[in-house]
């Protein structure tokens, strides 16, 4: 295959190619495998996609071996008469498959939340004590 390729480099535009320029295998998609909530809108780079459920699938265009090209995910869901997103930045590698987690949108599928930092409201001064899991954290009051 590579004799031909360089045949046809030669006598269709007159310039001598090497085989890196016209190796096909160089030039792969890529998989994306998105999770989701099932009744969620997802976009890639702004534009809507059709499929649904909880896992997607998607196929890039041909990408360049070796290089890294990102694309938007945006997830959207209405939970409770509000718009819940989700906006990541995806790195991509061709013929590799890159897998995203979106279902933190939703609250229900959510990790109960970190601690809050806000001292407690009968704390009413300084040193403030944070304790979560076990571990006791003090505070004390900044010097300006």
């Amino acid at each position: 295959m590579l004799q031909r390729a360089f045949s046809f480099c030669v006598a269709v535009f007159g310039i001598l190619c090497t085989p890196q320029m016209v190796r096909t295998q160089d030039i792969v998609g890529a998989s994306v495998v998105v999770m989701v909530p099932s009744d969620a809108k997802l976009y890639f780079d702004g534009y809507a996609t059709k499929q649904t459920g909880e896992t997607r699938l998607f196929t890039t265009p041909p990408l360049k071996t070796g290089s890294e090209f990102y694309y938007q995910l945006k997830a959207e869901i209405a939970r409770g008469g509000k718009t819940l997103t989700q906006v990541r930045n995806v790195p991509v590698r061709s013929g590799d498959t890159t897998y995203v987690d979106l279902t933190q949108l939703d609250p229900a599928s959510a990790p109960p939340s970190a601690t809050s930092l806000e001292p407690p409201p009968d704390d009413h001064g300084w040193p403030r004590k944070i304790e979560a899991e076990g571990n006791t954290i003090v505070i004390y009051q900044p010097q300006v």
